[in-house]
């Protein structure tokens, strides 16, 4: 197909188009990881990522501390993402003195993360001792980042876990109660 330059005539058709505005462009995934899987560690501090989660770390991704409690695997995208939203609330935020300091702290402390042919990461040693890892991994997806936990919860947690799921009981009667009225 040859693109044309200037006004069509009565020869041409109207839908020509070149080859790649042609080309159905390809559909972008919505970042909404999800589910649980436990995998064990190597003898070199790798696991493998879920294959259910592993597309979203085709271009790499970032290890972080979260929240004192976890680790967190965050997709390239949104270790961005995370980076400039906490930027923005710290520059809104009087109370810090240093934003930049800040920034570098949560810099420094990400671990860059490119899976091997086998879907392996490696976490860092200093990483798994502040999160209580031994020999096995309990991923847990939620949204724009995979949590990596201890396989087994601590009492405290497990007690947590147990509350949080009776609060979505809750939440899905009450969701059920509103979509039956409509339905």
């Amino acid at each position: 197909m040859s693109a044309s330059v200037g006004p069509r005539t009565d020869g041409e058709r109207a839908d020509e188009q070149t080859e790649a505005e042609a080309a159905p462009a390809a559909p972008r995934r919505i970042l909404d990881l999800g589910g649980e899987y436990t995998n064990g560690l190597d003898g070199k501090g790798r696991v493998v990522l879920p294959a259910p989660h592993r597309w979203a770390f085709e271009d790499g991704g970032r290890l972080l501390p979260w929240q004192g409690e976890c680790i967190a695997a965050l997709p390239e995208v949104a270790y961005r993402a995370h980076v400039l939203d906490v930027h923005r609330q710290l520059l809104q935020a009087s109370a810090v003195g240093e934003p930049v300091e800040v920034i570098r702290e949560l810099r420094r402390s990400a671990f860059e993360i490119r899976l091997d042919i086998q879907g392996r990461l490696t976490l860092p040693e200093e990483m798994r001792r502040l999160a209580g890892i031994d020999d096995e991994v309990r991923f847990v997806g939620n949204g724009s980042r995979v949590e990596l936990w201890p396989a087994v919860d601590s009492t405290d947690r497990a007690e947590a876990r147990a509350d949080h799921r009776a609060t979505i009981a809750l939440l899905q009667r009450a969701y059920d109660d509103v979509h039956l009225l409509e339905g």
